[in-house]
């Protein structure tokens, strides 16, 4: 079947699967996808605007120039997904597993991360004032340049981070995390 340039807005689609597939500049708007499986897909200019995605797993998949505002992105496995130039204002992103996904210059303000897996995700330069980050796996998360004002890191796996490229104010970290920070500028943390 063709999905490049096809309107499917408000589709429903459960327990699909999708390999190598190219969906480029397809209207899923207000789409609800459930227990779907995609495999190195192409979401490039897609339109997904508030559609309700759950537990369905996005593995490799490009999404530069995708609509996902007021989307609902619960419980999904998008690792290694790469967002260049997506529009994630408005989407709701709960629960999951984003590893290895590229955010760059993202506006994720006031998001619930909490629990969640960011193993390698790449942050650059994006908005995540506000965020919670508790109990989640942030190792080795590229935050150069990241806004995080008034997020919480509480909890979290915060190993392998490069915080000397880090604006820490107003962010929420608990002793333990404030001695990692610290000994990653060097100093010697003597109980």
């Amino acid at each position: 079947m063709e999905y490049e340039e096809r309107n499917f807005s408000g589709a429903v689609w459960h327990h699909q699967e999708f390999e190598h597939e190219s969906f480029r500049h397809a209207i899923l708007d207000y789409a609800e996808i459930r227990h779907c499986r995609f495999v190195h897909c192409d979401f490039t200019g897609v339109s997904l605007k508030s559609a309700v995605i759950k537990d369905s797993m996005f593995v490799a998949c490009e999404w530069k120039w995708a609509l996902l505002f007021g989307a609902s992105l619960v419980d999904l496995k998008m690792t290694a997904g790469v967002f260049d130039e997506a529009d994630l204002r408005g989407a709701v992103i709960r629960g999951g597993n984003w590893s290895a996904s590229r955010l760059r210059n993202q506006y994720l303000r006031q998001q619930d991360f909490s629990g969640m897996s960011w193993k390698d995700a790449d942050f650059y330069r994006a908005d995540l004032r506000d965020c919670n980050f508790t109990h989640a796996d942030l190792t080795r998360v590229m935050l150069t340049q990241a806004k995080l004002a008034g997020a919480d890191l509480r909890g979290a796996e915060i190993g392998g981070i490069d915080w000397k490229t880090v604006d820490l104010n107003k962010v929420k970290v608990d002793s333990a995390q404030a001695i990692l920070i610290a000994r990653s500028f060097g100093a010697q943390v003597i109980d």
